[in-house]
């Protein structure tokens, strides 16, 4: 199984964002002593970027490798991503079921905000827990 790659050429054509091109860049040495036409495993790239920029390149950039296999990481990447989502929605849920149970309609700035605070820590937390995962799937199958 080849896991698929991309070049900082492709994800430049792509029109990647100049901030997370950077970030790569740096991870990887420098865009000149990596090179531009290097192919470049998802490893790096999630390990740099993060999964929502590992989904946008495996969208977005043109990747070399396998089509069947780059569909399948696809779907991880997707599934990781919504559980992450539903992290944050959950928590919300969380929040208006207690509202409502406790002070009606009612809603204070306070509430609101340590709601939002805690949709945040809650995806950030799932977003961290499907980054291991995939990192160790990425690990197992070369990149």
């Amino acid at each position: 199984m080849k896991l698929p790659t991309t070049t900082f050429k492709d994800l430049y054509e792509a029109e990647a964002c100049t901030e997370s091109y950077r970030r790569l860049a740096k991870a990887l040495g420098g865009l000149t002593k990596y090179g531009r036409t290097t192919p470049i495993t998802c490893l790096p790239i999630l390990d740099a970027c993060g999964l929502e920029d590992l989904d946008w390149a495996l969208e977005e950039a043109y990747m070399e490798g396998d089509l069947k296999t780059e569909q399948k990481l696809e779907a991880q990447v997707r599934k990781a991503l919504n559980q992450a989502y539903d992290a944050n929605d959950n928590a919300w849920e969380l929040y208006y079921t207690e509202l409502n149970e406790t002070t009606g309609d009612t809603e204070t700035d306070a509430a609101y905000y340590q709601a939002a605070k805690n949709a945040k820590v809650a995806e950030a937390k799932e977003l961290k827990k499907q980054t291991v995962k995939l990192r160790k799937y990425l690990v197992k199958h070369g990149g």
